[in-house]
């Protein structure tokens, strides 16, 4: 079962391995490894990246690909923040 319900406006989190296509929220986090689907969409993504080897280079792919298709990235470094 999904943790969302399909009133839209009433539902400002949704959690989903999958968007419906009249979604129109403006901000998406990533929490997985691929490039998300019609990323295009929103005005802005958030990821969180893990340290590990494997998801760096997962993530050096996205910022790859965000960057090829015009998206302005910002990067904030918080391994150093405690």
């Amino acid at each position: 079962m999904p943790a969302w319900r399909p009133e839209a406006a009433e539902t400002p989190v949704w959690l989903a391995a999958s968007l419906p296509d009249d979604l129109s929220h403006p901000v998406l986090l990533n929490l997985g490894p691929q490039l998300p689907f019609e990323f295009g969409r929103f005005e802005r993504i958030l990821e969180i990246v893990g340290r590990d080897p494997e998801s760096l280079a997962t993530a050096r792919e996205r910022f790859r690909a965000y960057r090829e298709h015009g998206c302005e990235i910002e990067h904030h470094d918080m391994s150093q923040t405690p």
